[in-house]
């Protein structure tokens, strides 16, 4: 899980959430969005453009002065298997197919804390 936290931007929480709710609606990401005491919660999942193994999970907490950002891909399928049964059948392939998943989500993260600042300094007040 990767945390941000900005202070004294005066951003429109609402705005925030609508503008990453769009950009990764742009991605054709399958996306909810629930409205909470202190913040929102966006999830995606699903985009033909990035091949993730599991739901991306978005959460926007605090105020408009004094706000963080959480993201998280949740993983749908878990790596059961033992290390030596991974290594033993196929060369490595599930091994391999792991951590290439795991390469995808880190790269899609990093981009995203990139547009996320973009939006954060185009917004803020």
């Amino acid at each position: 899980m990767i945390r941000k936290n900005w202070k004294n931007q005066n951003v429109d929480l609402y705005m925030l959430a609508y503008k990453i709710t769009k950009m990764l609606e742009k991605d054709d990401f399958n996306i909810i969005v629930f409205q909470r005491e202190n913040g929102y919660e966006i999830f995606a999942e699903d985009s033909p453009k990035y091949k993730m193994n599991g739901t991306l999970h978005v959460e926007i907490n605090g105020e408009p002065n004094d706000f963080s950002i959480n993201l998280e891909i949740e993983r749908k399928k878990r790596f059961d298997f033992p290390l030596l049964l991974t290594t033993m059948f196929g060369g490595g392939y599930f091994l391999l197919k792991h951590l290439k998943s795991n390469e995808v989500n880190v790269l899609f993260i990093k981009e995203l804390c990139e547009k996320i600042d973009k939006i954060v300094s185009q917004i803020s007040k």
